[in-house]
């Protein structure tokens, strides 16, 4: 077997899992050369599709007041203005 990552040798380990409830072993693979590890968790959580985020960058937008057109494409004033 070759690591995906870095086509290095992958050993089969086992590993303890031990929650509230019970305490498992996971069998899963490690790559000698770059320490990379999969198992059946990881794999999973690799096939669900992520989930988008909408992030705001810090500095567009300012606590209330809100900039009409002509504002250079920003829509929120910067700054820390706190007019009512």
């Amino acid at each position: 077997m070759s690591c995906a990552r870095c086509g290095g040798f992958l050993t089969e380990n086992w590993w303890d899992f031990v929650d509230e409830v019970e305490q498992r072993k996971l069998q899963g693979t490690r790559c000698v050369n770059c320490g990379a590890i999969d198992d059946p968790v990881i794999l999973t959580n690799r096939l669900r599709p992520h989930r988008t985020r909408t992030i705001v960058p810090r500095g567009l937008i300012s606590i209330g007041k809100q900039v009409g057109p002509g504002d250079g494409g920003r829509r929120y004033q910067t700054g820390a203005s706190h007019g009512g």
